[in-house]
């Protein structure tokens, strides 16, 4: 029932935007907006899957072979953002510490002793079987994981 005149200065607008407002919901048949155009994803839902998949059965993977086994035609900045926030960078694997000829002797007995008792065993944890660190002191390896799981 309004001009289009009282309708703008009702609600702050111009003319012409009231004019063009009505021009496209009698086109579209409603006043929503219509779809916004843009460049379209590079890397879909389907592609991050795999590439969540291939991390976590490959920590140790290159992100050149990443982009290779994932099929995926992107650059790895792509892939980084594409990762999240969690898997985004690569944490220094911790050097192993090289075992001596009578700690690898006294492994065996231990590990013989419990042979029967696997629970035990199971539940042990060697100070030199750390996985990963973030710090520049082991210049050999880097692996995927998340923040959470350092150890």
């Amino acid at each position: 029932g309004s001009s289009p005149s009282a309708v703008a200065e009702q609600f702050g607008c111009t003319r012409q935007t009231v004019y063009r407002t009505i021009k496209r919901a009698r086109e579209l048949n409603h006043f929503g907006s219509r779809p916004r155009t843009g460049r379209p994803k590079k890397v879909n839902r389907q592609i991050i899957r795999c590439l969540l998949r291939l991390v976590r059965s490959f920590p140790n993977i290159y992100f050149h072979d990443l982009i290779q086994e994932s099929g995926a035609n992107v650059c790895v900045n792509t892939i980084r953002r594409a990762l999240g926030p969690n898997l985004r960078r690569k944490w220094r694997r911790c050097k192993r510490i090289r075992l001596q000829e009578k700690d690898v002797k006294e492994r065996l007995q231990i590990a013989r002793y419990y042979r029967q008792k696997d629970e035990e065993l199971v539940d042990g944890i060697y100070s030199d079987e750390s996985s990963v660190q973030n710090s520049p002191n082991s210049p050999d390896g880097w692996v995927f994981r998340v923040p959470k799981g350092k150890w």
